[in-house]
């Protein structure tokens, strides 16, 4: 009985790992999407004005940054030891307009949506490569030249 929980353990373990297989950029544009946080809501600092985020983060600082105009969110930036991990930016209507994740500061992905939620853009940088998939209004990948 004992061997069987130790199995049963094992195989839920390694249900739960990493697919090798997997490409390192998404293929599907459906994905559920961060909720726009409430102002309010947020705990960390509030940047007052876009060009003086940099003079407004302590050099060392964890936390949430953001920015606000007329009590709605319109960036939000998450740090770890005074390094940039992750900057959102949102349509007028709320939804996710950009995403970019930062490892130690340097920047690792790009994510651009569309007004209606729908994926257009990805590009992940990975081994001093840029690769970019592209998406048009049905999630149908396309030649990134069609969007520019």
């Amino acid at each position: 009985m004992k061997n069987l929980l130790y199995l049963g353990i094992i195989l839920m373990l390694a249900s739960c790992g990493s697919n090798e297989s997997e490409s390192a950029i998404s293929t599907t544009t459906k994905e559920e999407l961060p909720k726009q946080p409430n102002c309010g809501d947020i705990d960390g600092i509030e940047i007052e004005k876009l060009g003086d985020k940099e003079k407004n983060i302590p050099s060392d600082y964890t936390g949430a940054a953001f920015y606000c105009d007329n009590g709605v969110l319109r960036n939000l930036y998450k740090y770890k030891d005074g390094d940039i991990t992750e900057k959102r930016k949102f349509h007028e209507n709320g939804k996710l307009k950009m995403e970019n994740i930062y490892n130690y500061g340097t920047q690792i992905s790009h994510r651009d949506w569309d007004e209606n939620g729908l994926l257009t853009l990805e590009i992940i940088w990975k081994d001093d490569e840029r690769i970019e998939k592209c998406f048009d209004k049905d999630g149908n990948e396309i030649d990134c030249g069609e969007l520019y």
